[in-house]
């Protein structure tokens, strides 16, 4: 198992900086053990994509970031409306959006499966 996957399984419920982060941004860990990763620095698909000039002071502040979903065991999910495991290039709003349904998966406790009530992940 990688050791940014170690770290991912080991954090907290709550908020949490990144140290594999080329950027800020943040992890938001939910009581359901679930995460999203919201960040916005040079190789993240967001204002500053590519920027890799600028300082990380230099990026305090972008209007758009990407996130990334990530289960209790610590690994990326797909994400069923981008087809991928990153959501590239999304408003404050969106970003919402995706930590409300995020909260509300459960694992199923019979199957591993996850239960989705707002169909975040319908092909799972």
């Amino acid at each position: 198992m990688s050791e940014a996957k170690e770290w991912r399984k080991s954090i907290k419920e709550g908020f949490t900086a990144s140290p594999y982060s080329e950027g800020p941004g943040f992890f938001m860990k939910f009581e359901n053990g679930f995460m999203v990763s919201v960040q916005w620095g040079s190789f993240n698909y967001g204002d500053h994509y590519m920027d890799t000039y600028k300082s990380i002071e230099e990026m305090d502040y972008s209007l758009l970031a990407e996130i990334a979903v990530i289960n209790p065991e610590g690994d990326h999910m797909r994400i069923d409306d981008v087809d991928d495991t990153i959501a590239a290039y999304i408003r404050a709003e969106e970003v919402a959006e995706y930590m409300y349904k995020v909260s509300k998966l459960k694992n199923d406790p019979v199957t591993g499966k996850v239960i989705d009530p707002t169909n975040l992940f319908t092909k799972q």
